[in-house]
């Protein structure tokens, strides 16, 4: 990782970031371990050196509703590194016992799971343990109005945040809680809404058993919180850990199809985007949501890719146990086009934010949920990013790569095969200035469906864009195994 002087200084804000068999028969269900506590970051490759890593998956559509024509779920494992290794997969659904499998990887490979042909669920999430560390896993979820990735992550955590919620009409917005312990964990739900703090009974000391998933209906009539056009929830677990996903889906002039993707596990006093848009086709909202007990003031910087006058200053004041909302689209000064954003309370305070992008194409709306990466104490950021798998069809602008520093940075990208690590064409030396954003095509065949490799010069931030219909959905890469 690099420490850099970093690149954002607005008044008082500090802008510094950010033993399972080897044959081929599954071994028994054994328990899985893990440390409690706020420890989750963002999903980042574990360094090299260890037995073997573990990632959480916290769940994918598996064909248990009524309703499950074309619509399903996918684990996305790449391995790169240059020896062959294995992965066993333990599948945790709603409705069924966990069910394993053991699979091969190729040096340099991917392995694409189909989630719903292995077990019938609402939801199924996954632990994916990979033999010798390292990899990068992705979940994927398909559906007829929408496609989406999230990555999984090496860490639980007892708390989770959700900034962004949206009830209003038929909008859909569920909690998936996965355990995968062979304890039960209790949790308490907490629904922040702009009329005050709602603790339903239904969700205080909610049972979520050993090796299951469990969902929540942000919108459920009686228990929940319908009609909210801004909606926060913090899962909370008395004891242990377990991992936090969401389901969300609408079909209003606001928001379209469905996203699953991850939720926050910390609280920050910064927070950061690579894939802002602001345009006739494209709606963004970063929720702000405030867990603490006072009021806080935060600043939204936005840096345009095409930069004229400099970063763009929005202050917003959050109240206490609240979400406040900002749409680009209301922002003076800031240009059409692609954008990164950080997010900074100026008095240390800490927040939670999320953004929701909506692309509109062909008439089609594809709306994004995704949280921002924390700044850490340190400051650290990784300098490489990786993902378990390129688009399947050529993505015009397939990734956002923000530059958090003020120094200008050289981006290669590569493509994984048997060969090894490739660079791709037009894609071998990137320059990005300065706190600038670049916004590279994945067009090359090469590029489909292959693990890639983002290797910067400096700190960067590193989205992606998969295809959905007629338009994209906007999620993270998953970080590097840096050290500082």
């Amino acid at each position: 990782m690099n420490r850099r002087a970093p690149a954002v200084a607005v008044t008082a804000v500090v802008a510094s970031l950010l033993v399972w068999q080897t044959s081929g028969e599954p071994a028994p269900a054994s328990p899985v371990v893990f440390s409690t506590g706020d420890r989750a970051w963002i999903p980042q490759t574990p360094a090299g050196g260890v037995l073997e890593s573990v990632w959480y998956c916290p769940g994918v559509p598996a064909g248990g509703r009524e309703d499950a024509l074309e619509v399903g779920g996918a684990i996305a494992i790449a391995n790169p590194s240059s020896e062959a290794t294995r992965a066993q997969i333990t599948f945790i659904s709603d409705t069924a016992p966990s069910e394993q499998q053991v699979i091969d990887l190729a040096a340099n490979g991917r392995a694409l799971i189909d989630v719903d042909s292995e077990i019938e669920a609402t939801f199924a999430g996954a632990v994916v343990e990979i033999l010798g560390g390292g990899g990068a896993v992705e979940q994927r979820a398909f559906h007829p109005d929408g496609n989406s990735s999230t990555p999984c992550t090496t860490d639980l955590s007892s708390t989770w945040y959700l900034a962004d919620g949206y009830t209003v009409g038929e909008a859909l917005h569920e909690v998936i809680l996965m355990n995968p312990a062979d304890d039960q964990v209790v949790v308490d739900v907490e629904f922040l809404t702009d009329d005050g703090v709602r603790r339903p009974s239904a969700y205080t000391g909610y049972p979520v058993p050993a090796r299951s998933t469990r969902i929540i209906d942000v919108g459920a009539e009686g228990a929940g919180a319908r009609g909210e056009t801004r909606v926060g929830v913090i899962v909370t677990a008395a004891r242990g850990a377990l991992l936090v996903g969401r389901a969300a889906s609408a079909d209003d002039d606001a928001r379209g199809g469905t996203t699953v993707s991850s939720v926050a596990a910390v609280t920050a006093e910064q927070w950061w985007f690579a894939a802002g848009d602001k345009g006739s086709d494209a709606t963004e909202r970063y929720s702000i949501m405030n867990p603490g007990e006072t009021d806080t003031e935060v600043t939204v910087v936005f840096f345009p890719r095409e930069i004229v006058r400099g970063p763009v200053v929005v202050p917003v004041t959050v109240p206490a146990r609240r979400v406040a909302t900002i749409d680009t689209g209301t922002v003076s000064g800031l240009p059409e086009g692609a954008h990164g954003a950080v997010v900074s309370t100026t008095d240390g305070s800490k927040i939670v934010v999320d953004r929701a992008l909506t692309r509109i194409a062909d008439g089609q709306r594809v709306t994004s949920v995704v949280p921002g990466v924390p700044n850490r104490p340190d400051g650290d950021l990784p300098t490489s990013w990786l993902l378990a798998g390129g688009p399947s069809t050529p993505t015009p602008a397939g990734l956002s790569i923000l530059n958090v520093d003020n120094e200008p940075v050289t981006v290669t990208i590569t493509v994984l095969g048997a060969t090894g690590e490739v660079p791709l064409p037009k894609l071998e030396a990137i320059e990005i200035p300065g706190t600038g954003l670049a916004t590279p095509d994945l067009v090359d065949e090469a590029a489909l469906a292959r693990p890639l490799r983002i290797t910067a010069t400096g700190r960067v931030l590193v989205e992606r864009s998969i295809p959905s219909g007629t338009s994209s959905h906007t999620s993270w890469a998953i970080a590097g195994a840096d050290q500082p």
